[in-house]
């Protein structure tokens, strides 16, 4: 049975340990959809992006495996899904977040009782690299 393409929910993030990112998400089609990723609504492309289609059961398995993110990767994903009955897209938010690896600490002088009622506490400044 031919049908248009149609996910079943908004693509689900993945830190992988290697420092990639992996968004995944199930397409229901038949045929077999043309499926293109993309950032703030451009198309994502060169060897950072890297997008594979498998097929399941019925269903097509859609991931896009993100190299190296940075901070211009942050943003709206939009993965759409095109075949001869249609299209179907869904849009999923990434943030790029920090490991403990990232953070840095910088210590703040010793204070005195005094120093503290008359300044509170001391702060802890964190910053991802």
């Amino acid at each position: 049975m031919v049908c248009p393409p149609f996910f079943e929910r908004a693509p689900s993030i993945i830190n992988k340990p290697n420092g990639s990112v992996l968004f995944e998400c199930i397409c229901n089609a038949n045929p077999e959809p043309t499926v293109k990723w993309f950032l703030k609504d451009k198309e994502l492309a060169g060897d950072r992006f890297v997008s594979k289609v498998k097929k399941q059961v019925g269903k097509y398995l859609c991931t896009l495996t993100i190299k190296s993110p940075n901070q211009q990767d942050q943003g709206i994903y939009k993965v759409v899904a095109t075949n001869p009955q249609g299209t179907h897209s869904v849009s999923q938010n990434y943030m790029l977040m920090c490991t403990a690896n990232e953070v840095k600490i910088v210590p703040t002088p010793w204070i005195t009782r005094d120093d503290y009622a008359k300044h509170g506490p001391s702060i802890v400044h964190r910053k991802c690299f």
